[in-house]
């Protein structure tokens, strides 16, 4: 239903499946979030986006939401000269994975330690070969031939000297390549961590619209995250000296792991539980009474 111009055409649809082919495909990857409201298990995510459309069928894609999304939690408003057609939520697991500036980081450090790694047994292995060289040459003056004990001394002073500064070098390598390995199997596993979180699909809610003319529309969506985020109450109890109050300061803390990005956004925190029905409880009515107790009298013999 189309409204005057002066007016804009308000129209709401929940989750629904459109079998209608787009003819003209939109993805949005910037869509900013409005307010988040984290319960103990979940949070209700709202969203805004404008949109360019262009006159005829519209298919629109909000990506790089989370994997994590109930799909029939899904609510899409929309402002603009046209008509929602059908609401759709599906995981993405085509997507082109994009590395984050941490990941990027961790493999340029992992790849300057490897190359220093290189160098480290280089040194090694060419110590080893001089120890080799030595060892193979220790043979002095031949089996006939005599040697002066002048010479003899001088000889062995320097096969010593140099055995042993060899080996010293050996000792100094093999605790720098020690070192450098085990800051590579950190960051490698650092990296498995965080690529395991990155290669989880993305969440994307397909959204059809009919537009009346080329046009901007303005989008507003919400959905249900319905698990990997929560939070739990922490206590700061503190206390000056014994004649002073107690001060309690309530703080929360906060876990995420739904593939999103929430930094700088207006969170609130919920105690309810968002899958609950909206019917109110019955309460039942609890009584109080008094205890009476009895005195048993013994009879004396």
């Amino acid at each position: 239903m189309k409204i005057k111009n002066s007016i804009h055409l308000f129209f709401v649809c929940l989750m629904s499946i459109s079998s209608v082919k787009a003819q003209s495909i939109t993805r949005i990857n910037n869509s900013e979030i409005e307010n988040i409201r984290i319960f103990q298990s979940g949070a209700y995510v709202n969203r805004s986006a404008k949109v360019q459309l262009k006159n005829g069928l519209n298919e629109i894609v909000f990506d790089e939401l989370s994997p994590y999304i109930t799909p029939n939690s899904v609510s899409v408003k929309g402002f603009g000269d046209a008509t929602i057609i059908g609401v759709r939520y599906q995981q993405n697991y085509l997507k082109d994975l994009k590395k984050s500036p941490e990941v990027n980081k961790l493999e340029a450090d992992r790849d300057s330690l490897g190359i220093k790694l290189k160098l480290i047994q280089n040194k090694i292995n060419a110590t080893n070969e001089g120890i080799a060289v030595l060892q193979a040459n220790k043979s002095i003056g031949g089996n006939n031939n005599g040697v002066v004990a002048n010479d003899l001394i001088a000889i062995v002073d320097y096969y010593v000297k140099k055995i042993n500064s060899l080996k010293d070098d050996l000792i100094d390598l093999g605790i720098k390549e020690q070192k450098m390995q085990e800051q590579i199997n950190k960051i490698n596993q650092q990296l498995t961590t965080l690529n395991n979180k990155q290669n989880q699909p993305e969440g994307n809610i397909i959204v059809t619209v009919d537009a009346k003319s080329n046009s901007v529309a303005n989008f507003i969506f919400s959905y249900l995250i319905g698990s990997n985020v929560s939070w739990t109450p922490i206590y700061d109890v503190r206390v000056k000296n014994i004649n002073s109050p107690i001060e309690f300061t309530l703080k929360a803390k906060v876990y995420q792991s739904t593939g999103e990005d929430w930094n700088n956004s207006l969170l609130t925190l919920n105690t309810g539980n968002p899958t609950a029905g909206g019917e109110k409880p019955i309460l039942y009515p609890w009584y109080l009474d008094f205890q009476y107790y009895y005195k048993t009298k013994t009879m004396e013999s």
